[in-house]
């Protein structure tokens, strides 16, 4: 109840989602009654409702007395629910700021070593021959025609959402 988790304790962890099974993970902690709690990059693959009921989570823990220590590079979440930050680069601590006192700008200069003028420059670059070209690809009812092509030089990313077909 405590981490708004609401299965049967027969279920077996295997058979449940990513997000359920971070909250047995956290019911554990609970229930040795941890007061400190270590939670790395928690919502890589969480959906964006599932990272909400998470925060939430997490907040009636802080309410608790229960200090959470959170690691992310996603710095909407860190400014959504960080109370301190501590920045590390190169595996030294480089500072501890209250949240409060950090916006984005300050904590990227933390976070790289130097001002950022130009967080992501556009380079002109040549576009060159098309080296690979894939049309109509199917696969069941999971792919239907997608096509792409790649040019010389490039580097081309596959990306989507939990359960959305992003593996296949």
């Amino acid at each position: 109840e405590r981490v708004g988790l609401d299965l049967s304790p027969t279920r077996l962890v295997a058979g449940l989602t990513v997000a359920e099974q971070q909250l047995v993970e956290i019911a554990k902690a609970l229930a040795i009654e941890a007061k400190v709690m270590i939670l790395d990059e928690p919502t890589a693959t969480l959906t964006e409702r599932e990272i909400e009921e998470l925060f939430g989570v997490i907040r009636s823990l802080t309410d608790e007395g229960i200090a959470v220590l959170y690691i992310s590079h996603r710095l909407d979440e860190i400014f959504r629910i960080a109370d301190r930050v501590t920045v590390m680069r190169d595996g030294k601590v480089v500072d501890t700021v209250p949240a409060g006192e950090l916006d984005e700008n300050k904590l990227v200069r933390m976070m790289v070593g130097r001002e950022i003028t130009d967080l992501y420059p556009k380079h002109e670059v040549e576009i060159k021959d098309v080296v690979l070209r894939a049309t109509g690809i199917c696969r069941g009812n999971v792919l239907k025609d997608c096509s792409f092509e790649m040019r010389e030089g490039e580097i081309l990313g596959f990306a989507g959402l939990v359960g959305a077909g992003r593996t296949e």
